[in-house]
């Protein structure tokens, strides 16, 4: 699998339809340590990853769905990379996707309707 080319378990080409507000922060490193399990500890930069949005992932599988995710940013060893400690969707199939396929701590959350407004969401 070439890293460039293949996608490993979320497909590299989304449809057109999916909208999402994505924000990377800065925060306290210490203010997320005990979301991490031991041996992985927090990346001293102290980055977090939110996002919200109308996903349609996997395009050919499921209709229009909401999601919000958080993630921090992790080290273990050498590697660096996103500790998913939040995921919420509005789907049964999303949450079947997301916690029994991909093995993310997914939940459901009451389905609303998103409003854009340049790079706010109402919802």
């Amino acid at each position: 699998m070439k890293r460039d080319e293949d996608g490993y378990a979320i497909p590299l080409a989304g449809t057109a339809d999916s909208r999402i507000l994505y924000m990377v922060i800065t925060a306290n490193p210490d203010a997320g340590a005990w979301e991490i399990p031991e041996p992985i500890e927090v990346n001293p930069r102290g980055h977090v990853l939110t996002w919200i949005g109308d996903m349609h992932q996997p395009s050919q599988t499921i209709e229009l769905y909401h999601e919000c995710l958080m993630a921090i940013r992790v080290r273990y060893q050498q590697w660096v990379d996103w500790y998913i400690n939040y995921i919420w969707v509005e789907h049964d199939m999303a949450l079947t996707f997301s916690r029994e396929i991909y093995g993310w701590p997914a939940n459901l959350w009451e389905a609303t309707d998103l409003r854009f407004h340049g790079s706010q969401i109402f919802g």
